[in-house]
């Protein structure tokens, strides 16, 4: 009971045999709450004055990397807890070391007439982040009714509205205020557009994949000496990002098989990372994956010029806005009726700088459906290739495309 009271005495005053342990998990503790309180405190001060996060670039010291990391990399000369930080992160992206809850949280932003002054001025305010629960309609409707009470508003003043057009609050005003005009937001309409595209094939999906895949294998030194453009993440919530990733590939393919080619010949590397820079090696080579990055690229240039435009257009009004989704609605018309041919000159021009035959092989064997009755008729299976890859890659791509424009277009 003495060496008892004597060693609590002790853990008492920290004077324990593992004094050194906890003074040093005491001090590494400290190191990583002083890491989020400095980030928050720049988003604090961006936030409250109304400025941008984000720039072109998502990586440390590159230019054009916006407000946020600039003003990251700024402290990190004169705190040396952050600058430690930055020397381990600064050739990889940051947005992925930023990431520290999965919860959902609803930004709340006001844009209203200012008329205290002799100008009548439009203005924006960010009012708050509110983590939500529940996610539908009813439950998003509580939290802004809850948030405009807090800050003294009336709803029945009112005017405009707008969502991401998501299914939980697309299109409709449901009691809130009739007078209020609802405005579809056509940035969103355009990404939830990409979204529901990303998933309308196998092979859509397999491509997104191994750009990613590839990117990430790209992150080490020796293949990034092969490249000139810098190969892009496929980001999930920003679709510009996968533009900048199919482009990175698309123009310089013959460069990233070199050099995953390189690397499976390196010795010294990890054997599952040659084998998997083997297989991309071998997958960059397929006419079918050839095809469906051209085509990619093309539908998402053309939804990215129009995205931006609507984005950073400071003048843009709804009429314009209207015009340039129609353009780009004709324009997935046009495409699905030529673009095919012209997306496969493309990939046999790529297919002949890799040394790789522009073919169509057989990857799957062909089902045919039973019948129960000889009466009904016998369906005809696809049995060429190119016509099968046409219908299941090509055609439901764009007939998903154009279908989403077309929605968002007779709601704007």
């Amino acid at each position: 009971y003495q060496k008892w009271v004597e060693a609590e005495i002790r853990i008492k005053r920290h004077q324990g045999i593992d004094k050194k342990n906890q003074e040093l998990i005491n001090k590494e503790a400290k190191h990583w709450t002083n890491i989020p309180e400095c980030l928050m405190s720049i988003i604090l001060f961006l936030a409250e004055h109304n400025t941008t996060f984000q720039g072109s670039s998502e990586c440390l010291f590159k230019t054009h990397n916006g407000n946020f990391l600039g003003l990251v990399q700024f402290l990190g000369k004169f705190d040396t807890v952050l600058q430690e930080r930055l020397c381990d992160v600064s050739t990889k992206s940051w947005i992925a070391h930023l990431i520290v809850s999965h919860r959902e949280q609803l930004s709340f932003t006001i844009c209203f007439v200012d008329t205290s002054e002799d100008i009548i001025r439009v203005k924006e305010h960010s009012v708050e982040f509110h983590t939500v629960q529940n996610l539908i309609r009813e439950g998003l409707k509580g939290v802004l009714m809850d948030m405009l009470d807090k800050c003294g508003l009336d709803i029945q003043e009112c005017r405009g509205q707008g969502y991401d057009n998501g299914a939980n609050v697309k299109g409709r005003n449901k009691g809130i205020n009739l007078r209020t005009f609802f405005m579809p937001c056509g940035c969103h309409s355009l990404k939830l557009m990409n979204d529901v595209a990303a998933v309308s094939s196998t092979k859509t999906v397999s491509l997104f994949g191994i750009l990613q895949q590839i990117y990430t294998l790209f992150s080490e030194l020796v293949l990034r000496d092969h490249v000139r453009l810098t190969l892009k993440p496929v980001c999930v919530t920003r679709w510009e990002c996968r533009v900048e990733s199919v482009r990175a590939v698309k123009y310089q393919t013959v460069n990233v098989h070199d050099a995953l080619v390189a690397l499976v010949k390196s010795e010294g590397w990890d054997p599952a990372a040659c084998h998997e820079a083997n297989t991309h090696a071998s997958q960059l080579t397929d006419f079918k994956f050839l095809i469906a990055m051209v085509v990619w690229y093309d539908i998402l240039l053309q939804v990215n010029l129009v995205s931006k435009s609507v984005q950073r257009s400071q003048s843009l009004d709804i009429a314009t806005a209207v015009i340039m989704m129609e353009v780009c609605f004709k324009y997935m018309i046009n495409y699905r009726e030529t673009g095919y041919a012209t997306a496969i000159t493309t990939a046999k021009e790529l297919a002949t700088e890799l040394g790789a035959e522009p073919v169509f092989k057989h990857t799957t064997q062909i089902h045919r459906k039973k019948h129960q009755f000889d009466y009904e008729s016998r369906e005809e299976a696809v049995i060429n290739p190119e016509e099968k890859f046409k219908m299941e890659f090509f055609h439901s791509l764009l007939d998903t495309v154009r279908v989403s424009l077309e929605d968002c277009f007779i709601q704007m």
